[in-house]
């Protein structure tokens, strides 16, 4: 269990830095709206609004019961971010150990990263990244490789990242907090001191100073 004290302070931590990690323009989260179910091979989401009404901990229940042990919060939290974040198994591992490199960065807990909120949900509930949609038996897996190192770190050091291609797309569907083009995303990287380490259409790469 992560201690309340600790979630506090670095709650307080992580919300001074709001922004500088999300690729879109701050917005206020809603709670209402039609809600929408999603559902993976292991569990399943009810999204309303930015949030995802079931409780992080009533999530991790449901994977530990499906896998039949137990499974830390913080790799079911870093599996719901790479299952709402990247399609490719190769891009999950590069967004994957991102989260876990500005976690180290802050120092913070990766959960408290994940979910600033206290829940999951859309970027624009938690700052850093979605984690809005539920994550598959194999996510999971790949989730606990992630943090134990498992896997090739193929970050190249990164603690952010982006997608022109989907940044693009959220603009012209006009999705709501997102109004910069990738172009002027990256300038604002660039003006907080973010090098770009890795660059695709698919999956930018960026190590903060």
């Amino acid at each position: 269990m992560i201690p309340l004290a600790l979630i506090a302070l670095a709650l307080v931590a992580i919300a001074a830095r709001s922004g500088s990690s999300s690729s879109s323009d701050t917005a206020a989260a809603t709670t209402t709206g039609t809600p929408v179910v999603r559902k993976s091979n292991l569990v399943s989401f009810t999204v309303v609004g930015n949030r995802v009404k079931e409780t992080p901990s009533a999530i991790s229940a449901v994977v530990n019961s499906k896998l039949g042990r137990r499974v830390p919060l913080q790799i079911v939290a870093l599996a719901t971010m790479i299952a709402s974040e990247a399609a490719a198994q190769s891009e999950k591992i590069q967004v994957g150990y991102a989260a876990i490199n500005e976690s180290k960065r802050l120092g913070i807990p990766l959960f408290v990263l994940l979910a600033k909120a206290g829940s999951f949900g859309t970027q624009l509930l938690n700052g850093y990244a979605s984690t809005s949609r539920p994550p598959s038996k194999e996510d999971v897996l790949l989730a606990e490789k992630i943090f134990a190192g498992k896997v090739k770190d193929t970050s190249k050091g990164a603690t952010h990242f982006d997608s022109p291609k989907a940044q693009r797309a959220a603009v012209a569907r006009k999705a709501p907090g997102y109004r910069k083009s990738p172009e002027q995303v990256a300038a604002a990287r660039k003006a907080a001191g973010m090098t770009l380490v890795y660059n695709t259409d698919s999956l930018r790469l960026w190590k903060a100073a």
